[in-house]
């Protein structure tokens, strides 16, 4: 299991802000985090990180312990945040060195170019960060959660700012990723085409609860089965 949270709950300070959230995520599944704004998932991937101790419930990530263990499980886990800072003066294939000497690896430029090929960005290498798009920007997120060939990946909103060519291309990245190298993916997104394409297991959280959690199979099995129950009655 890459993550296990059972009961989890989170307060800052007075606020509750979750209050009882579960999640599985096993290897080469990508599984949807769904819900409003405020419902709580973001402090759910802080919990995930380690950046933000359980008050109460159980958080488990690679078998890791996020919050006491929170250097040793960084080296194993690759995340984009949904505001995701680069220095703007640094060219992409500089940028990517940099960080990758972060984690101790050594990347020349046929690797950095062949992981900014990757996600669509080879031909922009080499221009200054401070003249990529948005969308550009969240291509470089993406490769530089790739640097370290993690086991689990944490994504937020990958897709912001990417035409759909651009969300084919990067939904191309996850899947191969998850069917063809055993990666789970943890997917926040508000598009429901991510949802569709991508997703194996999804969960929705409202209001720092888990409402709803299970495979995309099963969910739509109980749907119809429900749906034939009030049709038949």
């Amino acid at each position: 299991m890459l993550i296990e949270i059972r009961r989890l709950k989170l307060n800052l300070g007075a606020f509750a802000v979750l209050r009882d959230v579960n999640l599985t995520l096993q290897e080469g599944q990508i599984y949807g985090l769904l819900g409003p704004n405020g419902a709580g998932k973001s402090t759910t991937i802080s919990a995930i990180t380690g950046l933000r101790a359980p008050t109460a419930g159980s958080v488990r990530v690679l078998g890791l312990d996020p919050a006491a263990d929170a250097i040793q499980l960084h080296r194993r886990i690759g995340v984009l945040a949904e505001q995701a800072g680069f220095y703007d003066w640094m060219s992409a294939d500089d940028y990517l060195r940099w960080v990758a000497s972060l984690y101790l690896i050594s990347l020349d430029k046929v690797e950095t170019a062949r992981l900014l090929g990757r996600v669509g960005l080879e031909a922009q290498r080499q221009a200054p960060i401070a003249t990529y798009s948005s969308g550009m920007r969240q291509r470089l997120g993406l490769a530089r959660a790739l640097i370290n060939q993690p086991e689990l990946l944490i994504l937020d909103e990958p897709t912001n700012g990417l035409d759909p060519r651009g969300r084919r291309e990067i939904h191309d990245v996850l899947l191969d990723m998850s069917t063809n190298h055993g990666v789970g993916i943890l997917l926040c997104t508000h598009l429901l085409d991510d949802v569709d394409r991508l997703c194996t297991r999804i969960g929705i959280i409202a209001q720092g609860q888990t409402l709803l959690e299970g495979s995309i199979a099963d969910l739509l099995s109980a749907q119809r089965t429900a749906q034939c129950a009030i049709g038949c009655a």
